[in-house]
């Protein structure tokens, strides 16, 4: 299997690396000046005496997919029939080191737009609290930038801060706009070829490699949960005023989704998001009911105490927590084994994951650190609390969604700026309404 780089050790250039290939060790491509030629494997081995069938094939689209089987499957009878040895090059790409398509100028894009968002908090008039309340999340996100060279947080920052007097039914249909844009760019990318791939081969940790469609996501359960904010960011534009067959048109595609992703997050957070909605739309007296936020509360309480239970303890000590770990897909184990709550700090400075973990909560405390942690945490119960007394259900909803999709799936949350937006089409303007912190 030759992935042209070090994958396992942060996506450092290999001996096979192509000619011009970006990589960490090789930030302006591989040049063969510097770095010499790549070695070409199978050309190598047919230089032996032993070889006698030597293929290269490649796995980025359906067509080299069946091609690299057929090829396997040819070597797998000369070897039992004919007795000869076979050689199989598979070349694949790491998609999570390896930045063979970016976006030019994409740093100074970010600058530009943080330097709009100070501007327009410089001239925007806010009260002595909530200049405060300003200062004090802006010393934590430089922090944030200085101790881990993580401007997440400050981003998110400014973005809210710069957002009073800012109509807020601009930005909803602005984030929905921009999100439908993003994502048809991407999975048009991925339908051509451009860039990304259409399907995703991997171990879902569940014993096997499976096959699911990505549409150019990366992985199958971000295309859901992209779909998951989509609806979200819909429902919440329109203030719940759907009709009918809009939440069947989106129940359905929901159902057709998973068909193709298998993902039981994105299904489960957009199927609740939708069920609200209708229950809600259809029978107003459930958004003065005090249990149901009550219980959106204590759900979002469980994710953080299943976090803290999986980072603390091995899910082998007992056979609840194995279970419990089966249930959730490991989203416990992971956090003992790869974050555990040992390493958690209050500002923990730049950190490497040995492996990945998915849950969410877990890698926010373990690299941003418990302040950073307390600090979202805060802001998630806060919200909760203002849907309480707007008697805004379907807020309570997509709050618990969000929280739900931050521990299953920390890519999806943490290594984009999804967690601003939500933050941004939810909160804004409600921070500044009767001046309330």
């Amino acid at each position: 299997i030759n992935n042209a780089i070090y994958g396992m050790t942060g996506g450092q250039m290999a001996p096979t690396s192509l000619i011009g290939q970006v990589t960490q060790t090789t930030p302006y491509g591989r040049d063969a000046k510097a770095n010499g030629l790549p070695i070409r494997i199978s050309e190598m081995l047919s230089e032996l005496e032993g070889p006698q069938y030597i293929e290269r094939v490649a796995v980025n689209n359906v067509p080299h997919i069946k091609a690299a089987k057929k090829a396997i499957t040819k070597a797998f009878v000369f070897m039992t029939f004919a007795l000869i040895i076979t050689a199989i090059e598979l070349t694949i790409m790491m998609t999570d080191h390896m930045a063979s398509f970016t976006l030019p100028l994409r740093g100074r894009w970010a600058q530009l737009a943080f330097v709009l968002f100070g501007c327009k908090i410089l001239t925007t008039r806010y009260s002595l609290r909530q200049w405060c309340v300003i200062v004090l999340i802006g010393i934590l996100g430089v922090i944030s930038y200085f101790t881990m060279g993580d401007e997440y947080a400050l981003r998110a920052a400014v973005m809210v801060f710069a957002g009073k007097d800012v109509d807020r039914d601009v930005i909803k249909k602005m984030c929905f706009a921009f999100a439908m844009a993003g994502t048809a760019i991407i999975v048009l990318l991925a339908l051509t070829g451009v860039a990304g791939s259409m399907y995703d081969m991997r171990d879902y940790n569940r014993g096997a490699i499976e096959t699911r469609w990505c549409l150019g996501f990366n992985h199958a359960n971000n295309v859901h949960c992209i779909y998951w904010y989509i609806v979200t960011a819909y429902i919440y534009m329109r203030d719940n005023k759907c009709k009918l067959y809009e939440y069947i048109i989106m129940l359905a595609a929901n159902a057709g989704l998973y068909l193709l992703t298998a993902s039981k997050t994105g299904l489960f957070a957009s199927m609740l998001v939708i069920a609200v909605a209708i229950v809600a739309k259809y029978y107003e007296k459930i958004k003065g009911f005090m249990l149901a936020y009550i219980l959106g509360a204590l759900t979002i309480v469980a994710c953080v105490v299943l976090t803290i239970i999986g980072s603390t303890y091995s899910c082998f000590e007992s056979k609840f927590c194995a279970y419990l770990d089966k249930f959730l897909n490991q989203r416990l184990n992971m956090c003992h084994d790869h974050a555990n709550i040992s390493g958690w700090k209050l500002f923990p400075g730049p950190v490497t994951f040995e492996k990945y973990v998915d849950n969410g909560i877990a890698a926010w405390a373990y690299s941003e650190g418990i302040v950073f942690l307390l600090v979202m945490l805060t802001l998630i119960f806060w919200l909760v609390w203002k849907s309480y007394k707007e008697k805004n259900i379907v807020l309570l909803v997509m709050i618990v969604t969000c929280t739900y999709v931050w521990f299953m799936e920390a890519s999806f949350i943490i290594n984009t700026s999804l967690c601003c937006c939500l933050f941004y089409i939810f909160a804004i303007n409600r921070w500044y309404l009767n001046e309330s912190v």
